[in-house]
């Protein structure tokens, strides 16, 4: 796939290309995110002084991860969906008339 010529020819769609990759890192940040607020929300916890803030901390990052990965990978669905629809209904690339 030359991705720099079809970046600039618009023969060819290259969100779809995109997507995947964008999907991954994505998930990376969002499992960091919320690990780092975990470990913070543990030495939080530790303290006493703020039990129960470090409790918050802890269950949000959880909830967050039990949300927003499904939310992630849904929306990441529905758009390559949404692109193969597209190709659905133009005829598609390979097919090809001779």
């Amino acid at each position: 796939m030359d991705f720099i010529g079809d970046l600039f020819s618009f023969d060819k769609m290259v969100a779809p290309s995109i997507i995947k990759p964008l999907y991954w890192i994505l998930m990376i940040l969002i499992v960091l995110w919320s690990a780092l607020t975990f470990i913070d929300g543990f030495f939080w916890f530790a303290t006493d002084v703020t039990f129960w803030q470090g409790i918050r901390y802890m269950v949000f990052a959880v909830i967050n991860v039990a949300i927003m990965v499904p939310l992630l990978r849904i929306g990441a669905e529905s758009a390559l969906a949404l692109f193969e629809v597209r190709e659905k209904l133009k005829g598609g690339d390979s097919q090809q008339v001779s």
